[in-house]
């Protein structure tokens, strides 16, 4: 069963809880790129501030004047869990959790990274992250940079998802720098929920999206990602790089997302059965 990504890409109003006032931080970036993009409203809650960007700022997400379709978590690990339990509670349709901290740091973050999972799964709701770096959305009606980069990639055709926090750092400026337009770009993080099939999914009936980009370090489901990318491969290519051929390939995936590379023969069969095409470095990707 995939997400409905809906309210990930169109949503119709945003909270962003850990919003701070530092323009330099991370949390300060995206709640300006998310109010310089979103033509919706944008709620900052912050429990120390009353007003944020020249906005008002409430303390918590019950505070909200309306539940926000879509919630950025960007709060220290020990909250996040109960920040995502009270936009379940208000009936947020959509999470996307920024926090670092989970299960890429070992058995505690692990707990956590369960805890979270478990409060998506409860109340029904696509959960994106954690240790993700955002979504981007070039569409015209709906244009949302919920990411960190100050770059703005041209409008097009291609939809980019990638595992890798450090690659969805770069993706935007390399984008940019080679003028590629795309229509959605997610960062998939974790992945504890919502992964590369949800995003095949999406994107097989999204009208935007012509051409679709993977960045993986593992794969969400092997058999489901069989069934779906035969689908979508026959209407739309599929170009992907699989990250962690060598060992310390596998290291790096693994203390970036916690991901269990897999071995680089497998993923090899697993593209020929399904038409994807396979790409050896980020160069021949783009």
């Amino acid at each position: 069963m995939t997400a409905n990504l809906e309210a990930v890409f169109r949503p119709r109003s945003i909270a962003l809880v850990g919003a701070s006032r530092a323009r330099e931080s991370m949390s300060g970036t995206l709640l300006h790129n998310l109010r310089t993009s979103f033509r919706g409203p944008v709620y900052a809650v912050n429990p120390r501030a009353r007003m944020l960007d020249g906005q008002p700022a409430y303390a918590t997400v019950f505070d909200i004047p309306e539940t926000p379709d879509l919630a950025f978590i960007a709060v220290p690990l020990d909250q996040a869990v109960d920040v995502a339990r009270q936009c379940a509670r208000v009936g947020v349709r959509a999470i996307v959790v920024i926090t670092a901290g989970f299960a890429e740091t070992g058995a505690v973050g692990a707990m956590w990274e369960q805890q979270l999972l478990q409060v998506a799964r409860d109340a029904h709701i696509p959960l994106v992250g954690p240790n993700c770096l955002g979504v981007l959305n070039t569409d015209r009606n709906c244009p949302l940079n919920g990411a960190f980069s100050s770059a703005q990639p041209p409008i097009g055709t291609v939809a980019i998802g990638t595992q890798s926090g450090a690659m969805g750092f770069v993706f935007p400026d390399y984008i940019q720098c080679r003028q590629i337009g795309i229509s959605q770009l997610l960062s998939i993080g974790n992945k504890q929920l919502v992964g590369e099939n949800d995003l095949l999914a999406h994107w097989q009936n999204d009208p935007a999206t012509h051409i679709i980009l993977l960045y993986l370090e593992s794969f969400q489901d092997p058999r489901e990602y069989r069934r779906l990318a035969r689908q979508v491969a026959s209407t739309k290519p599929i170009v992907a790089l699989k990250a962690g051929n060598t060992r310390a390939g596998r290291r790096a995936a693994a203390s970036h997302t916690a991901a269990l590379a897999g071995p680089e023969a497998a993923a090899q069969a697993l593209f020929r059965q399904t038409g994807t095409i396979h790409c050896d470095s980020l160069q021949q990707l783009f």
